[in-house]
């Protein structure tokens, strides 16, 4: 890489920036719902960054790179959990749209059933023929009004 005339970390810092631009341009196109087969895939990369550690760290010959290797276990370790964490709780929400009914019934206590006497309703009988005509003996429309006319030994 020292052919093309630029130092080997400046290639890599450049490889290292345009890797998050690239990150940061594929993460923000995902849609909502391929977010958890997403996190679910990050977490099996953050395994094996995890591993990868392990065994950088476990055969380092110096203590600089003893100390960031394990400083490197410690934040993939940390990474990895909190993301099964996330994502378990990501797949809760989805499960209890399922079945939301299961859960209330733990957390509602059973109370002993009242019973309710029902009061009888105020008959309903349909207008009659001769409640027409008396309307229409009135001066009244039958078909227009929305008034029932008053039937005898009732109040209005």
């Amino acid at each position: 890489m020292t052919d093309i005339g630029m130092d080997a970390g400046v290639i890599w810092l450049t490889l290292f920036i345009l890797s998050i631009f690239v990150g940061v341009e594929v993460i923000s196109k995902v849609s909502t719902v391929l977010h958890t087969p997403l996190m679910s895939g990050t977490n099996a990369i953050h395994g094996i960054i995890l591993i990868g550690a392990m065994i950088v760290t476990g055969h380092s010959e110096s203590v600089g790179v003893t100390i960031v290797g394990t400083i490197a276990i410690v934040l993939a370790a940390a990474n990895l959990v909190g993301g099964f964490v996330v994502t378990d709780r990501m797949l809760q929400m989805f499960s209890q749209k399922k079945n939301p009914e299961k859960k209330v019934e733990k957390k509602v206590e059973k109370k002993p059933e009242k019973k309710v006497e029902k009061k009888p309703e105020k008959e309903v009988r349909p207008v009659e023929q001769r409640d027409v005509d008396a309307l229409k003996a009135k001066g009244g429309d039958a078909s227009t009004t929305r008034e029932m006319p008053a039937i005898e030994g009732e109040s209005a």
